[in-house]
Order: structure tokens, then C-alpha cells, then sequence
């Protein structure tokens, strides 16, 4: 067997009949992580949320790189060095430059390109650089045969390059003396504020890089924090983590600048909730430290409403990442606070904010009436809840109103609640934030999984897969791909549960939670459905301890669950009706009407089919809740129609 390479780019000058030809790219953000995934068990590390997030990233899907990163931060670690993330492994380094100096005498244009950023306009690089049109021409084509820059394509006419990699682009501006490049970049910010103002407002990162390695710190915070706002207004999440970064750095060489270096803070931790979840630890560092620093300033009880305001947006913060991580009791004291911050200010948006925090903390309580009787005080679909300068990682008011459609549904108001989503679905559509749709779409799928309606959740995840396709949303698009494993498992197809299972490992590394913690019935009911019970009993039963010892919304759901598959399983029928028991009560103490009915159904068909107490609390149950064409309620409304089977219950034991 003969195995060739060539570099791809010029034809080859004969045609050769290969017996197979393989055109190698860079790795896409999947294969990217998986990859890491196999580098950090061959070097048995632990990479966090964030880091694995960076190197990904700082990659961009180039293995050679990522192995070489990872081997540096090994080597780190083994020596008991600081993990120095930023700097690039000396073999790497030396690697990258060696392209840069094949250059010659072109490395000077390199170097300013460099300076100029990955991409880069050829105007600003003649102005910069004073050399005449033939030479610059010559140079950039020099530098495009090498592969070292590639033209960008633009509608608008301006001629556009970009380093074909992000790490060639730090080698080559590493390679210019540093007093050069501190000129470069003041020279460069004169130019931009002299011939291109309007610049400014269409780049405001990379101006502010200008303007923090030409010294101007102060300036360049304030620039940072504007990109990162607009970035996260567009889910741009891994860019408006790195400015709010790079804005906290140029503060630390700054004195009182309290107030921006708190909202940096705010924006970096709501982009971390984007890209890591709400268990967040760089979100939760980043409140923790705003909430530090207003102590340190004296802004516990200001009277001024704009320190009020600040207090408000960090302490919002800290509520998000408390509400979904079970820390009941923090999560509705920080509700409380937020209610009180709020009932001192005059703006009402703030106060629908409070008493939604409210709503959503007894909601993940499993406090279903309560949820829904306050959800509709607010009537997030039609009061105004958005603040204009409050960061966000998906739109409270959005939100609000897909939390009001899932306590409509498990209130038993189905019709409303399928009404209720749809119309949340449009006013993020409106919006036009890409992290709030995909929201939206994956809780409507979640609505039609309770409801029965397999084709509506799949068509739903299907539109949220599609849009999620960027790294900055990847928790969304692994989501999707749960609920499009889950449809395949449910028509008998066991590619399906791999599919599920490779998700679910995939949600696992990226937001380093346990997997226990937050249940994904999506992959109990393909374990179900395939007939792997028992894999279904040992994962919803980790679960199920977590929600008994927290007294979470998936305690009732959980109980029926396991107790179907106990029974499939032939388990003793006392720990059948133990959990049968424990999901009507719960779901009975607590208003979730949807769970009283599934696991009452359960108990008329696996437990004591002849049961008429139980019978008529179905029935009567039946009758409270609105009907539609749902196949769950086609299919209880049809078990009080017809005659119940038999099972094995503990009737028939005693």
C-alpha cells in the first residue's frame, strides 16, 4: 500500500487514479471536543468548563495545536508551574515563527498585520506600514503562497485579509520587539480616530485592543465593555467572555473604576452562564467578586437609584446561578433581596424581575400552584420586563413566559399552555436574540414530550439544532440533539440511545455538572422504550436521591418512572406502590395536577387496576383539567372508558 500527501494548493501536474483521495480540514467544534476529551484522559487532566471552552477555541480545530497546548499545560502541572494559558508552548512557538521568517525581508508587513489583528484591512496596512502599492501587493502575495494570510470576501469592496489561523497571527505578533509594537498600536488608534472614526463604531474590540497595548487603559475598559454588550446582545457568548476579559485586565492597571469593573463583571458572568450553564463557576466567581467589590466601595444601602440599579443587575446574577443549581434557601433569599432592592425603585420592570425570581424559585421547588398563580400576576407576555442595560444570558421576559406555559401545563390548562409557548416562541423571534429562540424551541419540545407529541418536540429540536450550529451555542445544539436521539429511540431505533448517551457525556464535559443533578428523561424514556431497564432504574434512582434530598420539580415524574420500570422489572410490588405513593402525594401537596394524573394512571394499571378510590380520584381529577387532542390525554381519557387489565399488584399478592 503507497500513502502520499501533497499540500493542496496547486494541482497536481499529472492526474494520478487514486484508489482513495482524503482532503483533510480543521476539526469542527464536536470534533474538536472530543478530541480534547481523549488528550485530557492521555494526560489525566482536569480541564474545566472555561478552559476546555479556550483551548477549543484558541485552536480552531487544528489537533497538532490542541496537543501541543495540552502537552504544555501536562508539563505545567507535573512541574508545579502556574497554568500560563496565554503564553504559547515553546515548540509551538518555534514551530509558527518558522513560517513567519520565510518571509525574509516580508516580515516586517507580517508583523504589522499582526498588529493589526487576525483580520485586517490592506488600506490600514499601507497607511501603517508607508510602503509604496507595488511593495505591500508583493508582500501580501508572499504571504498568501505561504499560506499565512487568506483574502476575506466582502460585498462592500474594501480589500480584507485574515492570518489563516489565530496562532500564526500571535507567532508573528510575538516575533516583533515589543517597543514596536506599542508604537504600532498608537499609531494605528491616531489613524482610526483621525481617517476612520466611523470604524470605531462597527469594531469597538478591536479598538480597544488598540487602545490597551498603546497604554490607554481607562479607554480601552470602557470600548471592551461596549463590544461585549453588543456581542452578547447577538449570542456572540465566546466574544463577549473574551472582551469582558480583556476590559477586567486593562482595569488592573487602573485606579477607581469601580463601577466599570463591576459591570464587566455582570457581562462576563451572564456570557459564562450562555456558554457553561447556569452552574457556571466563572459566573458564580464573577458575581461573587462584583458583589465584593460594592461591599468594599460602601454600596450596601445607597440611596443613590443608580448604585441601586448596579446592586440590583449583580445580585440578579447571583440569583440565576443559585435558582438552577438547587440552593433553594440562597436562591429565594437573593429573591427576597432583589424584591427589596426593587420596591426602592421606580421603575416597575424591576419589581416583575423580583416577582418572577419568585415564580422560577417555586417552580424548581416543585411549588407548581404557586408558580402559576404568580407567573400570571406578571403576565410576562404582554408587561414589560426588560431592562435596557441588564446583561443577559437568555431574555428574562422570554424565559418568564416559557416557565408560565410549562406551570400552565402541568396545572392541567394544556390548551393554554400549547398557546402559551407558541407565543413565547414569536416574541423571541422578535427579539431577535439566537440564545433566547433556541430556548424557547427546546422548552416547547419539552412541553410536547409531556404531552405525547413525539413529531412536535422532534420538529422543535430540529429548528433549535439547526440554528445552534456555533461553538457560542453548544449547549443549546447538544440539547437539540438529545431530544432528535430521543425521537430515533422512540421508533425502536437503538442508534438513538448512542446518540442520547454521547450528549449526554458531551453536556457532561462541558458544564461539568453531575449529570444526576438536572435528570434528562429524554434518556430515561428511550431506555424504556428499548427495553434497557435496568439501565433506566440505576439512572433514575441516582436521580431520584438528589431530588428527594433538595425536594426538587422532578420528585413526582421521577417516582412514576421508577416505579413502572421496578415493575417491568419485576421488583417487589411494596416498592412499586412506596413510589406511586410518593409522586401522588407530592404532585397532590403541591398542585402539579399532569403528575397526579400520570401517576395515578399508573397505580389503575400496574398497581390495583380495581381500586375505586383511586379510580374516582382519576376521574374527577380528569374532569378539572382542559382536553385536547394531546395523545396523554387521549390515552387517560380512553383508561376510564374501557376495562382495566389486570397486573400483578399487591392486591393479587395479598
Amino acid at each position: 500500500m503507497l500513502v502520499a500527501s501533497h499540500h493542496g494548493r496547486e494541482a497536481l501536474p499529472v492526474k494520478l487514479h487514486w484508489d482513495q483521495q482524503i482532503t483533510l480540514g480543521k476539526l469542527d467544534a464536536l470534533q474538536s471536543s472530543r478530541l480534547l476529551s481523549q488528550l485530557s484522559r492521555r494526560y489525566r487532566m482536569h480541564l474545566s468548563p472555561r478552559l476546555r471552552n479556550q483551548i477549543i477555541e484558541r485552536c480552531d480545530g487544528v489537533p497538532l495545536y490542541m496537543q501541543e497546548i495540552c502537552r504544555r499545560l501536562d508539563m505545567d502541572r507535573r512541574e508545579g508551574r502556574s497554568v500560563q494559558f496565554d503564553e504559547l508552548p515553546k515548540g509551538l512557538l518555534g514551530l509558527l515563527a518558522s513560517r513567519i521568517d520565510q518571509l525574509e525581508g516580508d516580515r516586517e508587513i507580517a508583523h504589522i498585520a499582526a498588529v493589526l489583528g487576525k483580520r485586517f484591512r490592506l488600506d490600514f496596512l499601507a497607511e501603517c506600514s508607508g510602503w509604496d502599492k507595488a511593495r505591500i501587493s508583493q508582500a501580501v502575495e508572499h504571504m498568501r503562497l505561504l499560506e499565512i494570510i487568506e483574502p476575506v470576501d466582502k460585498e462592500s469592496g474594501e480589500h480584507e485579509y485574515q492570518f489563516s489561523h489565530q496562532l500564526l497571527q500571535e507567532a508573528a505578533y510575538l516575533s516583533c520587539p515589543r517597543d514596536v509594537r506599542v508604537k504600532l498600536h498608537q499609531q494605528v488608534v491616531t489613524l482610526i480616530e483621525e481617517r476612520f472614526p466611523v470604524w470605531i463604531s462597527r469594531h469597538p474590540g478591536d479598538f480597544a485592543t488598540h487602545l490597551r497595548r498603546s497604554g490607554h487603559y481607562a479607554r480601552g475598559a470602557r470600548y471592551f465593555e461596549l463590544s461585549a454588550r453588543e456581542a452578547l446582545k447577538v449570542s456572540a457568548n465566546r466574544t463577549a467572555l473574551r472582551m469582558a476579559d480583556f476590559g477586567l485586565a486593562s482595569l488592573r492597571h487602573v485606579d477607581h473604576e469601580v463601577e466599570r469593573e463591576v459591570s464587566l463583571l455582570t457581562v462576563r458572568g451572564q456570557a459564562a452562564f450562555a456558554l457553561e450553564g447556569h452552574g457556571s463557576p466563572t459566573a458564580h466567581e464573577s458575581f461573587v467578586r462584583a458583589r465584593e467589590l460594592l461591599r468594599q466601595s460602601g454600596g450596601n444601602s445607597p440611596d443613590d437609584p443608580e448604585d441601586l440599579e448596579q446592586i440590583f443587575l449583580v445580585k440578579w446574577g447571583l440569583w440565576v446561578g443559585r435558582s438552577q443549581r438547587y440552593a433553594h434557601a440562597d436562591a429565594f433569599a437573593l429573591a427576597s433581596t432583589l424584591a427589596d432592592i426593587a420596591e426602592r425603585l421606580e421603575d416597575p420592570r424591576y419589581r416583575r424581575l423580583a416577582d418572577y425570581a419568585r415564580a422560577h424559585c417555586e417552580y424548581w421547588g416543585g411549588r407548581i400552584q404557586q408558580a402559576h398563580d404568580h407567573l400570571d400576576e406578571i403576565d410576562p407576555l404582554n408587561a414589560q420586563m426588560m431592562i435596557e442595560w441588564l446583561p443577559f444570558s437568555d431574555h428574562p421576559q422570554v424565559t418568564a413566559a416559557c416557565f408560565q406555559g410549562w406551570a400552565l401545563c402541568l396545572r392541567g390548562d394544556y390548551q393554554r399552555a400549547e398557546r402559551h409557548v407558541s407565543s413565547a416562541i414569536r416574541l423571541a423571534e422578535k427579539i431577535g436574540h439566537p440564545g433566547t429562540l433556541a430556548m424557547a424551541l427546546m422548552f416547547a419540545a419539552a412541553l410536547y414530550r409531556q404531552l405525547g407529541h413525539v413529531h412536535l418536540a422532534a420538529r422543535h429540536a430540529e429548528r433549535a439544532a439547526a440554528m445552534t450550529g456555533t461553538p457560542d451555542l453548544q449547549l443549546w445544539q447538544i440539547s437539540a440533539q438529545c431530544v432528535l436521539g430521543w425521537q430515533r429511540a422512540m421508533a425502536g431505533d437503538h442508534a438513538g440511545l448512542v446518540q442520547l448517551r454521547d450528549s449526554l457525556d458531551q453536556m457532561a464535559e462541558l458544564n461539568g455538572r453531575d449529570r444526576f443533578q438536572r435528570p434528562v428523561l429524554w434518556y430515561s424514556d428511550a431506555c424504556i422504550e428499548l427495553g434497557e431497564l435496568k439501565a433506566a432504574e440505576e439512572y433514575l434512582d441516582q436521580c431520584l436521591v438528589i431530588a428527594r434530598e433538595r425536594t426538587t420539580l422532578f420528585l413526582p415524574e421521577l417516582a412514576t418512572q421508577l416505579a413502572r420500570v421496578r415493575d417491568l422489572l419485576g421488583r417487589p410490588a411494596s416498592e412499586v406502590k412506596a413510589l406511586a405513593e410518593m409522586a401522588i402525594v407530592q404532585s397532590r401537596e403541591h398542585g402539579n395536577r399532569h403528575q397526579e394524573l400520570a401517576a395515578l394512571e399508573l397505580w389503575l394499571t400496574r398497581i390495583s387496576p380495581n381500586d375505586q378510590q383511586v379510580k374516582e380520584a382519576f376521574r374527577r381529577l380528569l374532569s378539572e383539567v382542559s382536553h385536547s387532542d394531546a395523545p396523554v390525554l387521549v390515552r387517560w381519557v380512553s383508561l376510564l372508558g374501557r376495562r382495566l387489565p389486570h397486573s400483578l399488584s399487591v392486591e393479587n399478592e395479598a
